[in-house]
């Protein structure tokens, strides 16, 4: 994690449960690419760290990881860690405050989710970078408990006077925008999504990065300034989970194996570097580059 970083590459939703058989080594392409071109990952962890006895606190897919499974994080050294999603507090304040303490422990850099009033929503990365971190509803359409409350740990519903706020007192720096928005395994953003991302540019952010439909979808220029919509799943396996006091199975689909991460030069403007496509299988995460 010491290692210098020359550019930035935001990766798509990473899932850890039930990865204890999974090699450290299947993720070796990445690995490689961000040491030989001084890369600095900055990853959506969408699985909090559990203890098999903690209980749900909501009644739809939940995710939860087995803290050892953190060897991934320390294998892939990523340097800011986005816990800004409809999953993180699945398992109430237990599975954040464990989730939080791990990170802790092991020294990684992590944003995006607290109690109200208390969320880390902004990371100064670097000198001239600067990370938000937002949750919309339309993440989770069940219903269940999203966003933080003075009793529970989650993360932040969009906030564009704090953009702008930021924004006015940083004028010199980057600002980047990330949100985990939409809807799931659709190709295209709905129009509702359209438009708050433009306003999010109007607010002052120079770039806005989109997760958690688990598909690609496409790159938008608004007023020169980039909007990916979604950039897919970084990793995210064949899972089992309990719902309903039964274990339900549920395979990865053929687009959720693939994924992109954009890699920016920050130094002056947002500039793209290039984007490197990500492909699952079994055996080994396969990266090719699809813009030089």
């Amino acid at each position: 994690m010491s290692q210098q970083v020359k550019y930035y590459g935001y990766t798509g939703d990473l899932v850890l449960q039930d990865t204890d058989l999974l090699e450290l080594n299947y993720f070796s392409e990445i690995k490689k690419i961000c040491i030989d071109e001084s890369i600095g990952l900055i990853v959506n962890l969408e699985s909090p760290f559990i203890y098999k006895e903690f209980i749900t606190i909501k009644d739809k897919v939940c995710l939860g990881a087995n803290q050892r499974n953190v060897d991934k994080l320390h294998y892939l050294s990523p340097k800011l860690i986005n816990l800004s999603n409809n999953h993180i507090n699945d398992f109430g304040n237990d599975g954040v405050q464990l989730t939080l303490k791990v990170l802790l422990n092991n020294n990684f850099n992590s944003f995006g989710v607290g109690k109200r009033g208390d969320i880390k929503i902004i990371d100064n990365t670097a000198d001239n970078l600067i990370n938000m971190a937002f949750t919309l509803r339309s993440s989770d359409q069940s219903g269940s408990l999203l966003f933080a409350t003075d009793q529970v740990y989650g993360p932040s519903d969009l906030d564009l006077e704090l953009i702008s706020e930021v924004k006015k007192n940083n004028a010199t720096k980057n600002l980047v925008v990330s949100v985990h928005w939409g809807t799931e395994d659709i190709s295209i953003p709905d129009r509702e999504t359209r438009i708050i991302a433009r306003k999010i540019i109007d607010a002052g952010a120079d770039l806005v990065i989109g997760h958690h439909p688990h598909i690609v979808q496409p790159l938008e220029i608004y007023k020169e300034k980039m909007i990916f919509y979604s950039v897919g799943n970084f990793y995210f396996p064949d899972i089992k989970y309990s719902f309903r006091n039964k274990i339900v199975e549920k395979k990865t689909m053929k687009h959720q194996l693939i994924g992109i991460v954009p890699v920016f030069d920050f130094s002056d403007t947002v500039r793209l570097v290039k984007i490197y496509e990500i492909r699952n299988n079994d055996q080994k995460q396969i990266v090719r580059i699809i813009k030089p």
